[in-house]
């Protein structure tokens, strides 16, 4: 999975030089296991990271909203084919991190997995990477 994620962060224009590269893979990750839960930015998913990578939060917090820019101004479109919808401002770290996991969850999904009534919309976009 992680190699997957990868090459949707690279596509989006966003490599390991960034601080947040890493964590916002775990983070990804995380949405994916848990896919159709609400996870908790603040209280659960930054902790969590900020005690595997020995910062603080309000850093992994930044930093995955920095990878969250610059996706959004590398590859708006792309950006907003994972999101299902056209781009008017750069989404917030939860839209960021739920749309490829989204993604990576509709590819892989098996057998008689349903996707949710609310995220239907998003059946119809094609391979991207």
């Amino acid at each position: 999975m992680k190699k997957e994620i990868k090459q949707i962060l690279n596509t989006l224009g966003i490599t390991s030089k960034y601080k947040g590269y890493y964590p916002t893979i775990d983070a990804v990750e995380m949405f994916v296991n848990r896919y159709g839960e609400r996870i908790n930015l603040s209280q659960e998913l930054y902790p969590q990271l900020s005690h595997k990578y020995n910062m603080s939060c309000y850093s992994i917090e930044r930093n995955i909203h920095t990878i969250t820019n610059k996706a959004y101004r590398s590859n708006k479109k792309l950006l907003g084919t994972l999101l299902d919808e056209e781009l008017t401002k750069c989404p917030n770290n939860y839209l960021f991190l739920e749309a490829i996991a989204f993604y990576i969850w509709n590819k892989n999904r098996v057998g008689d997995i349903n996707i949710p009534k609310s995220d239907s919309s998003r059946n119809n976009f094609s391979i991207i990477v």
